[in-house]
Order: C-alpha cells, then sequence, then structure tokens
C-alpha cells in the first residue's frame, strides 16, 4: 500500500453541493471516500463552522474526524479534544467599535448553535435562519468569558470603517454580514496529524473558498475545485473539475489513490444464483466488500419486486435493480422506483387476444407484484417450470381467471412471460408475437419474457449508469441467458458465465467461471478489488 495520507475537506461547494437546506454529496464524491478510507487513509472535513453546527452535519456525511471552528476545534473518532476561542480582549475591542460607529453586531459565546444580540436589529437587517439568534436585554460581552464568533451586519465596504477588525480573521459569505471567526484551517490540520503521528508532507486538502486559502501551503498537496475562486487555484497543487461534475473522485483518480469506479450488473438466474438458486457465500463476501468499497452494485434481472422477497436480507450489497428486465429501475437505498414502462395498453389487448389460445402459461408483472393462474402454478412442471415452483406458491398472487385480471390491470402491466410446453410451441409462439412493437426474448428453456418495445436490460443499465454519472464504459454486465443480449451489447465489460449459453458466449468481451464455482467473485476481484 501506499502510503498513509491525510485527507481535509472543505464542507460546501467542495464535498456538498446545492443550496443550503438542499445539499447532498455526489454518488462519485461518496464512492471516493469510501475507497480511500478502503485504503487505509485518513480523511477528515475541515469546515469554518463551529463544532456545534457541524457535529451532525459531520455524521450525516460518515465523517468521524473534523477540524472545525475555522482550525481552532479538533474531533477525532467523535470526540471532541477542544477548541480554542478567539483573542477575548480583540473581540471586545471590535464590538466596543462596532457600538460607537453603529454597526449592528452579535457573537457567539460558547460552542450552541446559536449567537446573541442586544436586540432585534441583527435579525431585521440579514434575515438570518444559519443559525438562531437569541436577544439578550441589556447583553455585555463582558458578561462571557470566551467568545468563539463575531457576527456584524453590514455590506460589503462598510467594515473598512473598522480599525480593530483588520487585527482579526474575518469572511464574508453573505451580502448582509460577515463573520469574524478563526481563520487557519493549517493549524488545526497540523495539531492533529501530528496528534496521530503522521508525516505532515503527507497532508492533502481540498478546497474552493478564500477560507480554505490557510490550508494551500506548499508542503501539502492542496486541490481547488473547478468551482472554486481564481485566488485558491493559482496556490493549487492540483486544479479538478467542479464539485457537481466529480471533481474529488476526479483528483483521486488522477493521482492513483483510488480505483476507477464501476457499475457492476448482475443477471440472478444462472448467474448470481447457482444451480440450486442459492447465492455463494464467497461470491457474497467479493460483493460486500466492493460494496463497502463504494463500488455501485445493480441486480440486472427479469424479476420483479416480489421474486425477491425469497432473498431478502442476502442482496444487501446491491444498491439498485435493473428489475423486469428494464421496465423497472429501483433504488433499493431509498425504496423508490427511478424509471417505470408499460404497455401501450392497445397492443397489450391485442397480444392477451392471441396468448389466450394458446397451450400457455401467463405471468404477469406490476412494480411491485406478479400474478399466475393458480392451476398454473399447480402445473409448472408441465410448463418446464418445476425449479420455481416453490417460488411461484409462496411469492406470485394466485387468481383463478389470469386473463380477466390482465383487462382489468392493463395499466399496470410492466412484463409478462409466457412458459411453454415445448420450443416448438415457444418458436411458433414467438412467430404470432413478432407483428406487435414489443421486444421478446427467450429464457430458461422454453419460456418468453415480453417488454414493451426497446425496453431491455440494455437500456435500463444505460440509463441507471447515466443516473449514477458512471461512463457506460465502466459498466460491467454478467449474464448467462437470451435476455442479457441487450446488457452485453451496451456494456463496456460483457462477462459470460460458463454456464451461459454459446449466444453469449459469442457476444461476450471475457468469460469467467460457472455459477456454480463462483465466476461473478472471479470478475469482482479483478476490477473491482
Amino acid at each position: 500500500m501506499m502510503n498513509r495520507k491525510y485527507f481535509f475537506f472543505d464542507i460546501d461547494g467542495t464535498l456538498a453541493v446545492g443550496t443550503p437546506g438542499d445539499q447532498y454529496i455526489p454518488e462519485s464524491t461518496q464512492y471516493a471516500l469510501k475507497q480511500l478510507e478502503a485504503e487505509g487513509h485518513f480523511i477528515a472535513i475541515a469546515t469554518g463552522r463551529s463544532y456545534a453546527m457541524a457535529h451532525d452535519y459531520m455524521h450525516e456525511l460518515g465523517f468521524h474526524n473534523m477540524i472545525s471552528d475555522g482550525g481552532n476545534g479538533i474531533t477525532i473518532d467523535d470526540q471532541l479534544k477542544g477548541i480554542e476561542p478567539l483573542d477575548y480582549q480583540l473581540c471586545l475591542d471590535l464590538i466596543d467599535e462596532c457600538e460607537k460607529k453603529g454597526l449592528i453586531w452579535a457573537f457567539s459565546p460558547d460552542n450552541k448553535t446559536r449567537r446573541l444580540a442586544p436586540d432585534n436589529r441583527f435579525y431585521e437587517f440579514t434575515h438570518d435562519i444559519y443559525m438562531k439568534t437569541e436577544v439578550v436585554e441589556g447583553l455585555d460581552p463582558r458578561d462571557y468569558d470566551q467568545i468563539y464568533k463575531v457576527y456584524i451586519a453590514c455590506f460589503k465596504g462598510e467594515e473598512e470603517k473598522l480599525e480593530s477588525l483588520k487585527k482579526l480573521p474575518w469572511c464574508r459569505f453573505h451580502k448582509e454580514y460577515l463573520f469574524v471567526e478563526p481563520g487557519d484551517k493549517s493549524k488545526g490540520i497540523k495539531r492533529m496529524v501530528e496528534h496521530l503521528g503522521g508525516d505532515i508532507k503527507d497532508v492533502v486538502v481540498f478546497g474552493d473558498e478564500k477560507n480554505d486559502l490557510s490550508m494551500f501551503i506548499p508542503e501539502w498537496t492542496s486541490i481547488a475545485m473547478g468551482n472554486g475562486i481564481d485566488e485558491l487555484k493559482k496556490k493549487a497543487t492540483y486544479v479538478t473539475t467542479d464539485a457537481d461534475k466529480d471533481g474529488i473522485y476526479n483528483a483521486c483518480l488522477h493521482y492513483g489513490w483510488i480505483k476507477e469506479r464501476y457499475l457492476l450488473a448482475l443477471d440472478m438466474d444462472g448467474t448470481l444464483l447457482k444451480s440450486d438458486k442459492t447465492i455463494s457465500k464467497n461470491t457474497a463476501s467479493s460483493l460486500y466488500e466492493a460494496s463497502n468499497r463504494g463500488q455501485s452494485i445493480c441486480l440486472c434481472t427479469g424479476r420483479g419486486l416480489a421474486e425477491l422477497k425469497d432473498y431478502e436480507g442476502e442482496l444487501d450489497f446491491c444498491d439498485y435493480g435493473i428489475l423486469l428486465s428494464g421496465c423497472l429501475n429501483y433504488d433499493f437505498k431509498n425504496n423508490k422506483p427511478l424509471e417505470i414502462h408499460s404497455f401501450d395498453t392497445d397492443v397489450f389487448t391485442q397480444m392477451m387476444d392471441i396468448v389466450k389460445k394458446e397451450d400457455v402459461m401467463l405471468y404477469l408483472l406490476d412494480s411491485s407484484h406478479s400474478i399466475a393462474s393458480q392451476k398454473d402454478v399447480e402445473n409448472m412442471p408441465y410448463y418446464n417450470m418445476a425449479i420455481y415452483q416453490s417460488m411461484f406458491e409462496s411469492r406470485a398472487e394466485a387468481v383463478e381467471d389470469i386473463y380477466e385480471y390482465a383487462n382489468k390491470h392493463k395499466n399496470e402491466i410492466l412484463k409478462f412471460c409466457l412458459y411453454n410446453p415445448s420450443v416448438d410451441a415457444m418458436n411458433q409462439l414467438l412467430k404470432k408475437l413478432e407483428v406487435f412493437p414489443v421486444s421478446c426474448a427467450v429464457v430458461e428453456e422454453t419460456a418468453i419474457e415480453v417488454t414493451p418495445l426497446g425496453i431491455t436490460k440494455g437500456a435500463g443499465l444505460e440509463s441507471l449508469s447515466s443516473y449514477l454519472n458512471i461512463p457506460i464504459e465502466n459498466t460491467i454486465m454478467i449474464g448467462d441467458s437470451g435476455n442479457d443480449i441487450e446488457a452485453f451489447q451496451s456494456a463496456g465489460k460483457a462477462i459470460a458465465m460458463g454456464n451461459a449459453t454459446e449466444e453469449i458466449k459469442n457476444l461476450a468481451t471475457e468469460i469467467t467461471l460457472d455459477n456454480d464455482h463462483d465466476g461473478i467473485k472471479v470478475i469482482v476481484d479483478k476490477y473491482l478489488l
């Protein structure tokens, strides 16, 4: 492993993007952070925010270490090691000068999410909701032992009349007021690295604003975000892309600190699942490790949500699902659909008129249910689907008249399957369906999957990779049968299982071991770990 690095990240405009109250950390940044930790590096936030204001946010971001209060506060392994206040006398001098010159002021005397003001003028002037402003009648800062921040309500340029301000660190993020707060993050970084016994030369800092300038010193690797100020970029060792354009990820990749980010798409039956429909413990272990390192893993299966319930608790390494062969892209983390595709109802009705005349088992799937005829479920061996009978008995909603159900719910059906008694019967039915604007794929031995036209696993993979901002060339699809063809054609790497059909193997960029001998693990270990 390379030398352990000590990474420090500003929050707003660096780690987090968006407007206050609606901020988020890009997926690529989350990935980079997981990769850095997995490689043994130290990561911490370096913010001008007070400990009280940043503590909860630190945990929301998944951090346990923090430089707060502009360099004066240090938190290691969730334990606050201490916060140094501002120079007390200089703060008193500033507040006194504000009083004499008619400027509105407030201050924070403790490590709490509040500031004190002598009257309502500060809020009336700023309308600021960054933190609660408490009015204390007759407020005198000399009644308090320490001062951590001072706030002066004034427009840009008005602060020039304050001589005492020149002796204190300050910054402005709002047009209506400025902050007097510690402004040397490097001081806290040095103390933290020394406390950890690290080499100060192994520090890496990321920032975008004026209050990050103190971190950008020649001894350290300093990375300015593409959205950062020009002054910071001029001091930086490296300028990356904008925070919302994979800036942190791209910089870490540039220096070789992390591996490339992939989207791994896994077919289930014949791929992730062994012949006995269980998941290999060795394969699951590799997938969990890849997930913990931030790699994105999704199911890419013909199954729907109802058919995954038998594996509840075993698929936690998957954050997303391309389900129902591309008809439903799903976010497992937040339990919500990302994309849904259904049939044209006229086309669906015409197909049902043909199918109901055939000797075939019809299986319907909507966004959360699977539906089959009770009579057909009892007779699944006849349709060459005996291996799935127990799943259908426990998970499928059994109805007496499947075609009546199809007619009543035609607006909700996303996909249907046709299980035939023989290959000849399947081929004859396929020819009858060719005239319809739908996508058909042969799965298992005598089964047909039918989805809306153009809706395939491949289309679902392209859509999900775009949603996650992962280039399609950084996608890996692993599969074994006919309904994986379009995904193989879309993916950057198409991996066929050793048990795959010859058609799939001919399309593959690589062939791995079969589903009973950890074929997926081989690929995960090779590309993701």
